[in-house]
Parts: structure tokens; C-alpha cells; sequence
């Protein structure tokens, strides 16, 4: 099943398309104003280095934010008039799931944060688990099988495979806010994300020797884990109504923070 996954949600926009064999093609690209100009055209080069036509995406998966509003708006139509268009089904994944995805193997609490401005990141709290109890005291996997993306025993049964526990809602909350709740578990916590940038000391600050941080080149959305998460629920038949998907802004727009 070949997926279109679109990140327009940051000022690094991404696509990828990708099936439960392989990922076919990837592409990355910095854009502020020039989103709406160069989205279309790199969706061609994207499937032309891959060697296939628009017509055999069988599925879409998109970023539904938060981040930018106006890069959600456009990335949501775009999917919307190719899911329309191509007759497949779309999905709407939060861009925090994606982010967070960076960090499926990490033993320690998994923290995305991406400048909000006004002071404040957007963010939530993740826990790499198996879908089977990893408490149980199973080793975590270091991958699944083959062309599994949903694999099943015999007597039909889910198989194990890591995934992402989402400890809290997606939040729009000041750094202070963010180190009190972490405070709370008690943990080593790894963060990724731009907003590292403007409150990474303040978070050393704060959280001192249980703040660890992912390498910069993890910090951004990649499509290819968006296409994933997306392809994963086609698999599971959940599928987003094309009229109604709506971005997730968390902020409203024109909002104050507190």
C-alpha cells in the first residue's frame, strides 16, 4: 500500500512516500513564504525519483499541527484536493506523534517541544512501549518483522511491536509549566524540537542531569514516520472524513497566552 505522507507544519516541510516493504522516496526542504510554490512541485520530483505516477498513492497521511497555521491550512488542502481528486483515503496524524516517533527505542520519557512563541512551546509526553505490556518485564524490540506494519499470531492475536504511549494531551504551556509536570515522574527525559533552540539552557537549568537531549538532526518532522503512523491506521481501516478533518491548532488563532 503506497502512502503520501505531507508535513507543511514547520518551516521544514517534508514528504515521503512509503509501503510496508520500503520507504521509496523522502524529500525535505526550508520554506517560509514559498510553501504554496514549491509543495506541488516537489510532490512531482518526489514520486518522479520514485517512479511512480499520482495515481498509484493509494493513501495520505498529513500533519495536523500544531505549528504553523498557515503551513497547516496549506497542507491540509493540498491532501484534501489530492484525496478528493485520486478517490483515496486521508488521515490526520498530530505533528507531536511524528516528532516524537524520532525516539521510538529511547528507554527514557520522550519530550517533543516546538516554539509556540509568546513564551511558550507546544508539546506533550511520550513513553516508548510495546503493544504488548512492557512492564512485563519483556526486553524492548529493536524492530518488527518484514512487511509487517499490523502482524498477527495464528489464533489472530496482535503481535507485539513498539510504539509510543501518549502520557498527556498535546499542550501549549510555558517552559516553567513544562518542568514542573516532568518534575512530577521523576525521570530521565530526552527532548527534541526547534523549540529546544530558545528554552534548551532553561530546561538544564530546571531539570538539571535528568534533561538529555536528541542530536539536532532529530529535531525536525520526518514524513517517513507520518506516512508510517498513517499507513498503520489505513491498515486498521481508520480513516479521517475528508470534509470535516480539521488542523489541530491547540491556540486558537489571535489567541493570548496567559
Amino acid at each position: 500500500m503506497l502512502i503520501l505522507g505531507i508535513d507543511t507544519s514547520q518551516s521544514l516541510v517534508s514528504l515521503a512516500i512509503l509501503s510496508e516493504e520500503r520507504l521509496w522516496a523522502e524529500y525535505s526542504f526550508f520554506s517560509s513564504k514559498t510553501q504554496l510554490k514549491r509543495l506541488i512541485p516537489t510532490l512531482k520530483k518526489v514520486l518522479e525519483d520514485a517512479g511512480l505516477t499520482v495515481r498509484e498513492l493509494e493513501g495520505i497521511a498529513i500533519s495536523l499541527g500544531p505549528g504553523s497555521f498557515t503551513g497547516l491550512r496549506l497542507g491540509l488542502a493540498t491532501a484534501k484536493g489530492l484525496a478528493q481528486g485520486l478517490n483515496i483515503p486521508l488521515v490526520g496524524i498530530p505533528s507531536l506523534d511524528v516528532l516524537a516517533r524520532n525516539l521510538l527505542f529511547a528507554q527514557d520519557l520522550i519530550c517533543p517541544i516546538l516554539d509556540a512563541r509568546r513564551k511558550e512551546v507546544y508539546t506533550a509526553i511520550y513513553r516508548s512501549k510495546m503493544s504488548d505490556a512492557r512492564c512485563q518485564g519483556t526486553e524492548q524490540p529493536v524492530g518488527v518483522p518484514l512487511g509487517t506494519i499490523i502482524s498477527k499470531t495464528e489464533d489472530g492475536r496482535q503481535k507485539a511491536e513498539p510504539h509510543l504511549k501518549k502520557l498527556t494531551s498535546d499542550l501549549v504551556i510555558s517552559p516553567e509549566k513544562l518542568i514542573e509536570q516532568l518534575e512530577n515522574y521523576k525521570e530521565k527525559v530526552i527532548f527534541l524540537g526547534n523549540g529546544l533552540i530558545p528554552y534548551g539552557e532553561k530546561i538544564t537549568k530546571g531539570l538539571k542531569k535528568r534533561a538529555l537531549f536528541a542530536p539536532a538532526n532529530l529535531w525536525s518532522l520526518q514524513a517517513s514516520n507520518l506516512a508510517y503512523l498513517g499507513l498503520k491506521r489505513l491498515k486498521e481501516g481508520d480513516v479521517d472524513d475528508l470534509f470535516t478533518l480539521k488542523p489541530k491548532y491547540v491556540r486558537r488563532w489571535g489567541e493570548q497566552a496567559p
